[in-house]
């Protein structure tokens, strides 16, 4: 048998047996020779720079496709993980104020003071208005310690009653060896004889 060859002639447009060129198509339409107005005008937004206009892009197509249920819990896990974060910056701060009254226990008086002005403690107390607050309270703390050692040392009570006894027997006129023994008490009172 013979073959027989029923094509005589060849093909002669061989474009019909190879698959056609690609055309671009995003490519074309977002690539590198779009302009930045160009690609404000086109999406109606306002991107400040090449580089921002491609992150959300890429922003975009990362949600696209994602069921509501994953974004919803991306996003509540960003949110716990934010509170969290907020929750332990305040833990830290409550903690350095409690160090800053253990290292400066002149300051515990003036807490509440302080904590009003609001901020970091350090801070507020080298201001003008709360070292004039400060010198002020110290110096009436002070005038307080004196008349609380005056007022509980017993024998200097007793001696200041015999003498206001000796002042006052002086002054109406009293028995001589009367004001005599009233100092004289006072005086053994204050020396514990």
């Amino acid at each position: 048998m013979q073959e027989e060859n029923t094509t005589a002639e060849g093909i002669v447009d061989a474009s019909q047996l190879n698959a056609p060129a690609p055309e671009a198509t995003v490519g074309s339409v977002a690539g590198e020779g779009m302009t930045l107005a160009e690609i404000n005008e086109s999406l109606g937004k306002n991107f400040p720079t090449k580089e921002a206009a491609l992150k959300s892009f890429k922003d975009t197509f990362s949600y696209v496709g994602k069921k509501k249920e994953d974004i919803e819990r991306e996003v509540t896990s960003r949110l716990k993980v934010n509170e969290q974060t907020n929750k332990l910056a305040q833990e830290i701060e409550e903690m350095r104020k409690e160090r800053f009254y253990d290292k400066n226990p002149q300051y515990s008086s003036l807490r509440s003071v302080i904590e009003k002005a609001g901020g970091n403690p350090a801070e507020v107390v080298n201001q003008d208005w709360f070292k004039e607050i400060s010198t002020k309270v110290s110096g009436y703390d002070e005038t307080q310690k004196l008349k609380t050692v005056l007022e509980s040392n017993p024998r200097l009570n007793s001696s200041r009653d015999a003498l206001t006894k000796a002042r006052e027997l002086s002054q109406t006129g009293g028995n001589r060896n009367e004001i005599e023994n009233n100092v004289l008490n006072a005086v053994k009172d204050a020396y514990g004889m």
